[in-house]
């Protein structure tokens, strides 16, 4: 149970440093200047989806990194 805690505040860790990361007043205006995006392309997609899929993904990751690196189970 607490693995699983674990894994999802890594996980919301990750979605709070995203969301800061790509805003544009950090670096999202230059990370869609790279790819070739304008706000109008990104303002069609569907965030409810990708953000969920982020956190499942997020999840995962930190369920399956945490017995790799943690090696003391006693």
């Amino acid at each position: 149970m607490q693995m699983l805690l674990h894994s999802v505040v890594a996980a919301l860790v990750t979605l709070v440093l995203g969301f800061i990361w790509y805003n544009p007043k950090v670096f999202g205006n230059a990370w869609m200047k790279s790819i070739g995006k304008t706000e109008e392309d990104l303002k069609g997609a569907n965030m409810a989806l990708t953000f969920g899929l982020t956190f499942i993904f997020s999840v995962m990751l930190a369920s399956i990194l945490h017995p790799i690196t943690i090696h003391q189970f006693g």
